[in-house]
């Protein structure tokens, strides 16, 4: 069964425009040198803020002229600087590398829900098609369904000349069922214009596919 039947496709928000924007800015080069810096550097962000603060803190206390930190030279002080540039470009080359994993990911998200809406699309159109070149078991069948009001049905099998599910009419079994099988939506959604086409069709209690019903013929 087609998972569009089941849930909707999932949609890009609107909230995550400013991510992608940055992603669409992220030059193939640009990628390439924040990947090459986190793979030298081998640091992680934790590391990085551990660095910054260190550094930070080391220069604010000499600042307020805190203790034996106010006797800090110039040469601990100049450590004390490089220490914190250090740690701040740790965590720069760390979100660097975020924005592109994230990016990847919804991108790759992205073109799943594209690949998933045009092969739904190409159903849709194949059975609206198909519609019109039913046998008449096939008929029969879609009109017991469309009378017995439910969707989405059970059946054990379907013993008969034809077959809805190749010509995408239904779908299933729907997730790991076995035996649950689903109208697609497209088609469910003209149920009251195909009951008046098969309005001339007769049916009866058992679905004219079941072994029960062929048995009696």
């Amino acid at each position: 069964m087609h998972e569009r039947n089941l849930i909707d496709f999932a949609r890009v928000p609107a909230t995550i425009g400013k991510s992608v924007r940055h992603e669409r800015n992220m030059s193939p080069a640009m990628e390439h040198l924040v990947s090459l810096l986190q793979s030298a550097l081998g640091l992680t962000a934790k590391q990085g803020w551990t660095w910054l603060i260190a550094g930070a803190s080391v220069l604010t206390l000499n600042g307020y002229e805190f203790g034996p930190f106010a006797k800090l030279g110039g040469t601990w002080l100049a450590v004390a600087g490089g220490v914190a540039v250090f740690g701040a470009a740790i965590l720069l080359v760390s979100f660097g590398s975020y924005l592109i994993a994230e990016g990847a990911r919804r991108k790759k998200a992205r073109g799943r829900a594209k690949g998933r809406e045009g092969e739904w699309n190409f159903i849709n159109e194949e059975a609206f098609r198909n519609l019109d070149i039913l046998n008449e078991p096939e008929q029969a069948a879609l009109a017991w369904i469309i009378r017995n009001g439910h969707q989405r049905f059970l059946s054990d099998g379907f013993h008969m000349d034809g077959d809805l599910r190749s010509k995408h009419i239904i779908g299933g079994p729907v997730g790991q069922t076995r035996d649950v099988y689903q109208v697609i939506d497209s088609v469910w959604a003209i149920k009251d214009e195909l009951d008046k086409r098969y309005q001339n069709i007769r049916t009866y209690d058992e679905p004219p596919w079941s072994l029960r019903f062929v048995g009696r013929i």
